[in-house]
């Protein structure tokens, strides 16, 4: 058959995607398979942290808009959220808020500039609904 017919969408049912509509689909695809492989990950990290029972893991129970983190503290701890949902953010100089980073069940959350290299935060973590994190 005709490619033109079937670019114009001339023959029923038919259409032969350009080049960049079969890049958008790879990526696409490639995109499901990252994001399960990163759900995998975190569920073996879950499963990780169960089965070493360690007691610097320490499971803590926030309420909604309890911050674990504010501007001017030294940030000393990786936070994985067990439950709900968390976020991190900046105030500027004017007192806006913007928000950086959000993170929902299993998913990791901290200031690593602060973490690393000991020094205070310019960020805030805060919870959004109640939750439960380690």
């Amino acid at each position: 058959m005709d490619k033109k017919m079937y670019t114009l969408g001339l023959l029923t049912g038919s259409f032969l995607p350009d080049l960049i509509t079969e890049q958008l689909r790879t990526f696409c695809k490639q995109r499901s398979n990252w994001i399960a492989l990163a759900s995998s990950a975190t569920h073996k990290m879950q499963k990780y942290l169960k089965l070493l029972n360690l007691e610097c893991v320490t499971e803590r129970k926030l309420k909604r808009k309890e911050n674990i983190l504010t501007e001017g503290e030294n940030c000393n701890h990786l936070t994985f959220v067990v439950k709900g949902i968390l976020k991190i953010y900046h105030i500027d100089k004017k007192g806006n808020q913007h928000n950086l980073q959000f993170a929902s069940e299993s998913k990791w959350l901290t200031d690593f500039s602060s973490l690393y290299n000991n020094v205070p935060s310019e960020l805030c973590i805060e919870s959004i609904e109640p939750s439960i994190i380690l």
